[in-house]
């Protein structure tokens, strides 16, 4: 690759800004406010394909800044298919946080071929975008956007019958590989009991008992933080210790017995919670966050997260000998496979510990009474010399007499 000459370098940085990612790494992004828009750049920025990048991320930004002065996008266009579906039902029966997660990849398609027709993908032009994103490296955003443009395509075939002859040509896109991160990278790891016992050491009261409310319930974030504040949706019966919601993501209801430890957390007085900020007022997943990462960096901690409170209560289970049916119903999963998604990295030997005691347990008195009338001499009587004493006859020894 050439390196860039030094004037052109900056120029191509004027609208870079340095992000930090869900795994922790620093990577480039081309990023411009009014309107907002963001996109994905390379990690090299002297190389040739950043330049190419950054050119083709302004030039996208030029059309979303046009559409937003007032020009609505063609119909037909891709651009209008992800408006349309921004509206259907479908998407906004999503839960916000689901409906936040797609949009960043409707934008990160959008921003880039919104201004092609939906008749105008092909079967080449997406694998040849697949390649793209492979080679830099962005299975995981690409994986993403298939799956959020074949609900696009979707919504847009129902709207539009007969107008793609080929179907539903993002179904026929194979999803990209994704490299398997390293157990100790992984972002949303269960806690170590030795990080367990430093965080919730140096975290401050009312820290400590949210932590305990995630690490007891195994709950999703935006759930944990609505047992904090007062809402009608989330009940909870002092006298069963159960808790009674409906998860924001799936919609489930649950019905969620909770530790006697919990009563005194969740129990309101006066109208009044013991879970709120040091300042008095309810937690948001927002500053949850944010306090854990500096407790982290002040303990001089890797990066953990608090959704990985809920790969620890799974953990732990295993651990405790429960079965998969009982971590779905903790954690409100409905599928198994989701359930072993969060045992990754459970430790064999802590989850076989009660094996062998139960193992000896089980076979043990058989093998005991075969012992004590069993045979105490050098030979069985059964084989060998001992054998033909006996006049018993082997099928070998049956088969060469007889021939």
């Amino acid at each position: 690759m050439m390196p860039l000459d030094a004037s052109e370098s900056a120029s191509r940085r004027k609208y870079v800004q340095m992000n930090t990612c869900g795994d922790g790494r620093v990577r480039p992004y081309y990023r411009r406010v009014n309107p907002k828009f963001r996109q994905r750049l390379p990690d090299d920025l002297d190389s040739t394909e950043f330049e190419a990048a950054y050119q083709a991320a302004a030039a996208a930004y030029i059309r979303l800044k046009a559409q937003a002065a007032g020009r609505a996008p063609p119909d037909g266009s891709v651009a209008a298919a992800i408006a349309d579906y921004r509206n259907s039902v479908e998407f906004r029966e999503h839960p916000r946080t689901t409906r936040d997660h797609y949009e960043t990849f409707l934008r990160m398609f959008g921003n880039e071929f919104g201004h092609l027709t939906m008749r105008g993908l092909t079967s080449r032009g997406l694998d040849d975008y697949r390649l793209g994103m492979y080679e830099a490296k962005r299975a995981a955003s690409f994986n993403e956007i298939r799956k959020v443009m074949i609900n696009v395509t979707k919504h847009f075939i129902k709207r539009h019958p007969g107008l793609l002859k080929d179907g539903n040509l993002w179904r026929d896109i194979d999803r990209l590989p994704i490299a398997k991160v390293p157990e100790q990278e992984r972002q949303n790891r269960p806690w170590p009991l030795d990080v367990i016992a430093a965080v919730f050491s140096a975290a401050t009261p009312g820290f400590r008992a949210l932590l305990t409310l995630y690490l007891y319930t195994g709950q999703r974030g935006g759930d944990v933080v609505r047992f904090t504040v007062d809402d009608d949706a989330v009940l909870f019966d002092p006298e069963q210790c159960v808790l009674r919601f409906a998860q924001n993501k799936t919609h489930r209801p649950m019905d969620l017995p909770v530790p006697e430890e919990l009563r005194p957390l969740l129990t309101r007085t006066g109208g009044g919670s013991a879970l709120l900020t040091p300042r008095g007022v309810p937690w948001t997943l927002g500053n949850a966050r944010e306090t854990l990462r500096t407790l982290l960096t002040n303990l001089n901690l890797p990066r953990y997260t608090l959704h990985g409170l809920r790969s620890t209560l799974t953990r732990e289970l295993a651990a405790l000998g429960f079965n998969e049916m009982v971590m779905m119903l903790q954690c409100g999963w409905t599928d198994s496979r989701e359930a072993r998604r969060y045992l990754r990295g459970v430790e064999q030997a802590r989850v076989l510990v009660g094996v062998p005691t139960a193992v000896a347990g089980h076979f043990g008195p058989t093998l005991e009474q075969a012992a004590l009338a069993g045979n105490e001499r050098r030979f069985a009587g059964k084989t060998g010399r001992a054998a033909a004493k006996a006049g018993v006859v082997g099928n070998v020894k049956a088969r060469r007499r007889d021939r």
